[in-house]
């Protein structure tokens, strides 16, 4: 990767939904950075003012030594690789991991120890159980932990981690910590878990919409890339471009043999919730909060445009083979996670492709959201680990260390230059990543499902249903929902 490659997302500006970005820079193993000065898109698609030049030890404050093993448990299922490499191979997220860890042995004076498990959404309460019977007895006393963001959620829900919050190195006002998803996790002025560069996975579930820039071209239509940069990338935006790409290519009726304007699955239409600026749960000042957004008219008029786009016409469908159709070249837009790219679409039918944001609500929307999928890694100090500020200073070592090392090669090389065929790509991803939101509903997703349904889970099924009789549904849901954040403010200490 040439040295030019600018500083990835190097300052964050948020505002209440949003953190904007600016640009990547490929630094030492030694934490050093080369000066850099870039101009990145902000939130709302604006170019944004250079950013300073960095030339200094980005983990200078981090100078302690410790001696001895640093034991980490960690997913064994994760779906991309994050945790570590038994050594270069010439695969360039390998190497940067390898090259992460080997910088942050050193520096922390330790040999870091990785114990697996299975800890998906799937293997949370098997995860749950781990934990548990390793906090009573204690033979192998875990020093950090990290797993699916619902399974860290589920593990603090039941006491099982404790307050990071000013131990250690750890400083949440770098630009490696998120400071919205930082805010988010933060209940009762206590940090339990976190996540961000740290976590490989965070920017592999960013959602986005792709584009068949082959298939756009054969229609004549115009680049939406356009509407991106002024800002007018919208739903009914979207739901246009759509319009007249159907062609019944069997005769059968809609089918996933036809050729549809935009495809995904039921699950992944949570991209459009959270880029319409709707969230379930709401952290109010570190009180989880039942949001406003959830049961008023917006989400009403959003079940009807998605309803209508997606199940009520022939524009789209919902299909659990939804990525085969738009590999085949049969669909202009597929919405899925940003690792379909790396995963998916390296045997792609046609040539070119290209990436956008999930488009806003409507046009007065300020900024593109970014929903990022629940795959992503949450990572937490043990109720029972033994010295919590080495801990807590590991954590920082590593998401900054990552920062450096591993973030810009996920990042330019895999997603913007490798994998991406169009002319703005790389702008795109700054704007993805730019709109990332989080939502406490969905890190303790385990909570609320096992007293009923977690209110993504309540928005998908409406679609699947039909589009009417949403105030209905938050109704015939609302006290379960209700008495579950209830019950995890006071699994936090507040009554």
């Amino acid at each position: 990767m040439k040295k030019t490659t600018s500083l990835i997302l190097a300052l964050l500006l948020f505002s209440a939904l949003v953190f904007s970005a600016a640009s990547c820079a490929k630094g030492g193993g030694d934490g050093t950075t080369e000066p850099v000065a870039s101009s990145a898109p902000v939130a709302d698609g604006t170019e944004g003012a250079e950013t300073e030049e960095i030339t200094t030890d980005l983990l200078a404050h981090v100078n302690q030594k410790y001696d001895g093993e640093l034991n980490v448990l960690y997913w064994e299922d994760a779906e991309n690789q994050e945790y570590f490499s038994e050594g270069q191979n010439g695969a360039e997220v390998n190497d940067a991991i390898f090259r992460r860890n080997a910088s942050v042995e050193e520096r922390l004076g330790v040999k870091l120890v990785f114990t697996a498990t299975p800890g998906n959404s799937s293997n949370a309460k098997k995860f749950l159980s781990y934990v548990q019977a390793n906090y009573q007895a204690g033979d192998v006393k875990f020093d950090a932990m990290s797993a699916h963001s619902r399974s860290i959620g589920l593990c603090a829900y039941n006491g099982l981690t404790q307050n990071m919050d000013g131990l250690g190195a750890l400083d949440p006002s770098k630009p490696w910590w998120p400071k919205l998803l930082t805010n988010t996790c933060r209940i009762n002025g206590q940090l339990h878990f976190l996540s961000g560069d740290i976590s490989t996975n965070m920017l592999y579930m960013m959602y986005t919409v792709f584009c068949n820039k082959d298939l756009l071209d054969d229609l004549g239509k115009t680049d939406p890339f356009d509407l991106v940069k002024s800002g007018e990338w919208t739903i009914d935006k979207l739901a246009e471009y759509c319009r007249d790409v159907y062609t019944d290519e069997d005769n059968d009726g809609k089918t996933v043999t036809d050729r549809f304007g935009i495809v995904t699955s039921k699950l992944h239409c949570d991209a459009f919730l959270y880029g319409s600026g709707i969230v379930g749960v709401e952290n109010n000042n570190g009180t989880l909060v039942l949001s406003d957004s959830f049961t008023g008219d917006k989400m009403i008029t959003l079940i009807d445009k998605i309803f209508a786009l997606l199940t009520d016409s022939r524009d789209g469908i919902i299909d659990s083979g939804y990525k085969s159709i738009f590999r085949d070249g049969r669909s202009l837009f597929v919405v899925d996670r940003a690792d379909i790219a790396i995963n998916d679409l390296s045997e792609k039918k046609f040539e070119t492709m290209t990436i956008l944001p999930v488009p806003k609500f409507d046009a007065d929307q300020n900024d593109y959201l970014t929903a990022i999928g629940n795959p992503f890694s949450l990572y937490a100090i043990p109720a029972n680990a033994e010295d919590p500020e080495m801990s807590a200073t590991f954590f920082e070592c590593m998401a900054g260390q990552s920062y450096i090392d591993v973030t810009p090669v996920i990042f330019e090389i895999s997603m913007k230059t490798r994998y991406a065929s169009g002319g703005n790509d790389a702008y795109s991803y700054d704007l993805i990543r730019a709109g990332a939101v989080y939502d406490p509903s969905r890190i303790f997703w385990k909570v609320f499902s096992d007293a009923g349904k977690a209110p993504d889970t309540l928005f998908q099924d409406q679609l699947a249903s039909g589009s009417s009789g949403w105030s209905k549904t938050v109704k015939g849901n609302q006290r379960a929902i209700e008495n579950t954040i209830k019950k995890i403010n006071e699994a936090f200490g507040i009554s």
